[in-house]
């Protein structure tokens, strides 16, 4: 065996390869990569290619595949350092010794002295990478931080279920079946008394792993899909009628965070602003005209344009909240914060409904189409593209309710 020829003007550097009897040796190459955020081997040699799950998570895009090191990752930086010296070694014997190379040995040679056996990450390594996405969007200011502590919950509820159902704390992917999802929804229902979308959450929450692992080509089965959870109770009062709106506006409340919530609430109701659009209301969206104060602004939800005058009561609202020196006309909570305290605001007054934002939108729909106005002017106001989307799903589903109103008044004049 002798070495190639050096490379002119440079005495110390040497090709990457040794001749046999100025033959080139068949050229054998190592490289790591990630697919998702799991870490993979790769070999090359002869035309052969081998490819295998480490098991290992790593944030996505840490890893330099030239130096072998994953950015603040001292442990499995060590570990891939680790492989690729044993696979190379373990090569170079199999070539002294003139034997046949067979890609998918060497790695389970080299992987099973690791501790790494079929190679693919766990399940509960999956719910990891689930939680670690609601992370990065935290981190990226996408979810607040009470989002992030509900993804939270659901990673430990999940993860504690199953690992207490199985006394495992390595579940293999094709160890969880439909039927096992199948008794953690009963478990959910019967034992914890959840509602339909709090278990769909949970579900979700692990139907997003088995996607990662298909994803990464680890697993096809997902044994989370497929399931029917019955929907949230539908509530055919899905707004507050005209006297829960006086009741509301004439509470005396005490503290200054209800009475807050409960003006950003009314001025909703008066406007048919939803939540988005009402954080985004500026300055510039107001305009003067002749005839009164008015909102032109474009809907954030379709780009729609919206105008709609102001009344009195909305008017009042604005003038105490509206700040020249802020951009924004209103300084809004998260909505988490604003549904919270608004249905602590409706029980003082007595109003027996799960009151969110959105019942304000459908208010002012139902009160003004009460009132006799009509439903294209309605659908001008509050952005819709057509008077149909108006009437189907802010006032066709309280047709009974009218049906019942409209034969009470028959009834009246018989």
């Amino acid at each position: 065996i002798k070495k190639t020829s050096q490379k002119r003007g440079c005495p110390f550097r040497t090709a990457s390869f040794f001749s046999v009897d100025n033959k080139k040796a068949p050229k054998f190459g190592v490289n790591f990569f990630e697919r998702g955020s799991t870490l993979y081997i790769r070999l090359t040699f002869e035309g052969q290619k081998q490819e295998k799950s480490l098991g290992v998570n790593i944030r996505p895009g840490t890893l330099n595949n030239k130096t072998q090191t994953i950015v603040l990752d001292s442990v499995n930086t060590a570990l891939i350092q680790s492989i690729y010296s044993e696979v190379n070694q373990t090569v170079a014997k199999l070539r002294l010794l003139d034997s046949p190379i067979n890609l998918n040995d060497v790695l389970d040679v080299v992987l099973t002295g690791k501790g790494i056996t079929d190679g693919k990450p766990t399940f509960q390594q999956l719910l990891l990478v689930v939680y670690t996405e609601s992370q990065k969007k935290f981190e990226n200011g996408k979810i607040d931080k009470k989002s992030l502590r509900r993804s939270e919950i659901l990673y430990l509820d999940v993860i504690t279920y199953f690992e207490s159902l199985y006394s495992s704390s390595a579940i293999k992917l094709e160890t969880i079946s439909y039927y096992d999802v199948s008794k953690m929804i009963d478990y959910y229902t019967t034992v914890n008394k959840f509602e339909p979308e709090t278990i769909r959450k949970r579900v979700e929450f692990g139907q997003r792993a088995y996607e990662i692992a298909r994803q990464q080509k680890l697993h096809e089965h997902n044994p989370f899909h497929g399931h029917r959870l019955p929907r949230a109770k539908n509530y055919s009062e899905n707004h507050i009628s005209e006297d829960e709106l006086k009741r509301l506006m004439s509470f005396d409340f005490k503290s200054a965070i209800y009475i807050e919530i409960r003006d950003f609430f009314v001025f909703q109701c008066f406007t048919g602003l939803n939540y988005g659009d009402f954080k985004a209301l500026k300055h510039g969206d107001l305009q003067e005209s002749k005839r009164g104060l008015a909102i032109l602004q474009n809907r954030s939800k379709t780009g729609t344009q919206t105008f709609i005058p102001l009344l009195p009561e909305a008017q009042t609202i604005l003038s105490t909240y509206k700040n020249p020196d802020r951009e924004f006309c209103f300084l809004a909570p998260t909505l988490q914060h604003y549904n919270r305290v608004l249905k602590e605001v409706a029980g003082l007054v007595n109003i027996n409904k799960p009151l969110t934002t959105k019942f304000a939108r459908k208010t002012i729909c139902n009160l003004a189409f009460d009132k006799g106005m009509d439903v294209e002017s309605l659908g001008l106001i509050v952005g819709h593209k057509t008077a149909r989307t108006t009437h189907k799903y802010y006032i066709a589903n309280q047709a009974p309710n009218r049906a019942f109103t409209a034969m009470e008044n028959l009834q009246s004049k018989l």
